[in-house]
């Protein structure tokens, strides 16, 4: 019926797309429903939120939070008034009391998950409805503004820049914003429709707000959204299966990803007993989610972004500049990250270009966990696998590392480490199994493995004795 695009936006009935794509007769219609949803919504509240709840309330409850979370997905650019009331039947304190409630019962009755020994108090609930209203409001409701050229980088000129393609499909990729953070739907200078993914927001753009008006509290934000994340995830478990939570219909990656983009913006989310034991509790869920879809992979760079690599770059840089802590305090058992050992030939690489990078120096000052990470993968492969099929990976890592070595002492003391790196064991066991551990590490042969990684190279090889040397020197009883 349309050309190519269709008419202007509001001029016609549809943008030329199978369907009639946003301003179809069909849209409409649901629109009005959405309308009519707020009006029930509004003059049916929910009654005062008491434990525990019974399974009616749990059913009642979820139901209206997926009809507001379902009639925000058809509102239109003309509809922010619709979104706004929305904003007020899902954030009010009655709702996330209910929410709370819902996640104690889905911790409790879940295999695999252990309840939380402490509860949300009135006060906290007020901060998350206050600070989760504001953040939505300011996210998706404000008119977008053209962003202006800054310090040394200029407007680029008329024509200088390709176009993007037009899809014109419904089932057409999303292109979302600027970069991977993003998670903003761009279209004529507003947000509306929303995405399926937008309340994630909260705790996937955690620095958004740095140049907005008015300046946020970004930690309480991100509190309030893994809250209402996981709110929404435990309460979808008691929904019957011909009810479609809106929740579910969110690939998964987007969902992982929103996580990593937390901790862009610092650990200090963390930090917090109450927000680390959320953020854990979504990772199991997450898990659970993985081990049922039975993926070898996700893709991230189709799914959120061909530049995906970059931002992962920028998320291990920044945890390894802040995680000063010890393995045993990370939100997961130790041997959670330590097993299996990494035999992926890109991640190995990946850990060796950080290494004589010089990416890894702070780590290993602060001895963080970050550090700690890379010299057990490291060491269990270079020095535990024995394989013929990892013997040319094997001998290229080591050689990167040995060439490296004499550019700087740190880097010495670093590989030294390495070499001496014994198997993780928690500090819980008995000091006896510690001690027979240690002596399982043999020095001397660790060197020859490393002089045969030189290949006949005398450069590398005298690397190799000088580190040998001091090794005698600290160590007489090996000679």
């Amino acid at each position: 019926m349309f050309g190519r695009g269709g008419p202007s936006p509001g001029v016609g009935v549809g943008w030329g797309s199978p369907g009639g794509g946003y301003w179809s007769t069909t849209t409409l219609l649901a629109q009005q429903d959405a309308r009519l949803v707020v009006y029930l919504l509004e003059n049916t509240q929910n009654a005062s939120a008491k434990d525990p709840l019974t399974d009616e309330e749990m059913c009642f409850t979820m139901q209206r939070i997926n009809s507001a979370l379902e009639a925000c997905m058809v509102a239109g650019p003309r509809d922010r008034a619709v979104i706004d009331k929305l904003l007020d039947v899902l954030l009010q304190v009655p709702v996330l009391k209910y929410i709370g409630f819902g996640i104690r019962r889905f911790l409790s009755q879940r295999e695999g998950f252990k309840p939380f020994g402490w509860k949300y108090e009135e006060e906290e609930y007020l901060l998350f409805a206050n600070v989760l209203a504001t953040h939505f409001r300011n996210r998706w409701l404000s008119v977008k503004k053209k962003l202006k050229a800054t310090g040394n980088h200029k407007t680029p000129k008329k024509g200088s820049l390709p176009l993007e393609t037009i899809h014109e499909d419904t089932d057409a990729p999303v292109m979302v914003g600027r970069g991977p953070t993003s998670l903003i739907l761009e279209w004529a200078h507003q947000r509306l429709h929303l995405p399926t993914h937008w309340f994630l927001s909260a705790i996937s753009t955690i620095q958004y707000g740095k140049n907005t008006d008015t300046p946020l509290d970004f930690l309480e934000v991100t509190r309030g959204g893994l809250f209402f994340l996981l709110g929404i995830e435990a309460m979808s478990t008691f929904v019957p299966a011909e009810f479609h939570s809106p929740v579910d219909s969110i690939p998964i990656v987007w969902k992982l990803h929103a996580l990593s983009v937390t901790l862009l913006g610092g650990m200090g989310v963390l930090e917090e007993e109450k927000s680390r034991d959320v953020y854990e509790t979504l990772q199991d869920v997450y898990g659970q989610v993985l081990d049922k879809m039975d993926v070898e992979s996700l893709h991230f760079q189709s799914e959120i972004h061909e530049s995906y690599s970059t931002f992962v770059e920028t998320l291990v840089e920044q945890f390894a500049a802040e995680s000063y802590g010890d393995l045993e305090k990370c939100i997961a058992k130790g041997d959670g990250y330590l097993e299996p050992v990494e035999d992926d030939e890109k991640i190995l690489e990946a850990y060796v270009k950080s290494w004589v990078s010089g990416a890894l120096d702070r780590a290993a000052t602060r001895r963080s966990a970050a550090f700690t990470l890379v010299l057990h993968h490291l060491s269990s492969f270079l020095f535990g696998n024995d394989g013929d099929n990892t013997r040319s990976l094997r001998y290229k890592l080591a050689k990167s590392l040995l060439r490296d070595c004499p550019r700087k002492e740190q880097r010495q003391n670093m590989l030294m480490e390495l070499i001496q790196c014994k198997k993780w064991v928690p500090r819980t066991e008995p000091i006896s199994d510690v001690a027979s551990s240690l002596q399982i590490c043999d020095i001397g042969k660790r060197f020859q493995l490393l002089k045969e990684a030189c290949q006949g190279n005398s450069l590398l090889i005298s690397a190799v004795e000088k580190l040998e040397s001091s090794t005698t020197r600290d160590f007489p009883e090996r000679t």
